[in-house]
């Protein structure tokens, strides 16, 4: 590395601090909250065990909206939240790969890829309809039909410059996911209870169905430690699916490019590398179980201590960078948005939300058991 790019990448990490600092403080903040000795917070449990009904990711998520909403922050907070809204989350995304069996993630990931796939389909299709009847400019509501069907933001970022999207339209279609991924994050393990969801089928549910990657993880979360799990590995799977739309609507758009101009596809952006991560973990923990150097707790092994520690991070990690949702969730950034395209994205999220949920009954994947 040349001195100009160790003084630039020093100059990156100076600018981050002061967001996961506060991120990091906020974690403890709810960790603490989470654990007081009273009623919501800690109950009597089976054994006479406490439990700590409310998840710390939901309080650091909480935290971090209320902090962004009811003040002012300064603006050297904002790289460090968006640093650990997609690094730190990936981080703790890898980390996570430690508890799974990766023979479950490969049987997950098998079965759900069908899932997406079919969901992706009906959604792409009732969106673009949607978008039409609405009279939606026609690469804004492809931008909103991506982001609610496959990966969120990322998906929309992709996929702009290959169908040479305007800023604004990129700007509309963001704000639309995020707050309607926000609304899906509270609202759906609340759902999952009436729909008669166990852990596993909330899991695939929120994993198939909610739009960003930090949403999905926080939703499964407040569920269970199972449905956490659970969610992020089928979220994995479905984030697989970007590279191939985005080429996909970059040859539908083709013929609705500037005279002169290539097609841009950011092809490092096509496929997420923590999901290598992720499965790589997942690999190296059933791996080293298989050889019996794992255990459990009654018979600890060798690589015992070492699993629990990356356990612990991962929850530590994730906390992180659930604060820096809410460290970069702007409610205000509501009244911006137009209301033909969040029109577009609720009706979207809803047909996603439907169809996902009958699939996972149909295919009756509510009764999966999930081992580590």
């Amino acid at each position: 590395m040349t001195m100009p790019e160790k003084f630039a990448a020093q100059g990156t990490a100076r600018k981050v601090v002061p967001g996961v600092a506060l991120a990091a403080l906020l974690a403890v903040a709810a960790d603490r909250i989470s654990k007081l000795p009273f009623a919501p917070f800690t109950l009597p449990g089976k054994g006479g065990i406490s439990v700590h009904p409310v998840e710390a990711v939901l309080l650091a998520i909480l935290l971090g909206l209320l902090i962004n909403n009811l003040f002012r922050l300064p603006k050297s907070i904002v790289p460090g939240a968006n640093y650990c809204l997609k690094s730190v989350l990936a981080l703790g995304i890898v980390l996570m790969g430690s508890k799974l069996n990766f023979f479950d993630v490969m049987k997950l990931g098998g079965l759900s890829a069908v899932l997406v796939l079919i969901v992706i389909a009906v959604a792409l299709a009732v969106s673009t309809r949607v978008a039409r009847i609405l009279k939606l400019e026609e690469k804004l509501g492809a931008l909103i039909a991506i982001g609610c069907t496959i990966c969120g933001g990322s998906a929309i970022a992709a996929t702009a410059p290959a169908i040479e999207a305007d800023d604004k339209d990129v700007a509309f279609a963001v704000g639309t996911i995020t707050i309607l991924g926000v609304a899906a994050m509270f609202l759906y393990p609340v759902i999952s209870s009436t729909a008669g969801l166990t852990d596993v089928g909330f899991g695939i549910w929120a994993g198939t169905s909610i739009h960003n990657t930090p949403q999905v993880v926080a939703a499964g979360i407040m569920r269970s430690p199972v449905s956490g799990d659970v969610a992020t590995a089928v979220k994995m799977i479905r984030n697989l699916f970007i590279a191939p739309i985005v080429i996909l609507f970059g040859f539908l758009f083709r013929n609705r490019r500037s005279a002169g101009t290539e097609r841009k596809i950011r092809y490092r952006e096509l496929f997420p590398t923590f999901v290598l991560g992720f499965l790589l973990m997942a690999l190296f923990r059933t791996a080293m179980s298989s050889m019996g150097m794992v255990g459990n707790v009654r018979e600890p092994r060798a690589l015992w201590p070492l699993f629990q520690l990356l356990e612990g991070a991962s929850a530590w990690v994730i906390i992180v960078s659930m604060a820096g949702i809410g460290l970069t969730t702007n409610l205000r950034d509501m009244r911006k948005l137009g209301v033909r395209p969040f029109l577009a994205g609720l009706i979207t999220t809803v047909v996603v939300a439907t169809v996902s949920l009958a699939l996972i009954f149909g295919f009756h994947l509510n009764g999966l058991v999930i081992t580590k």
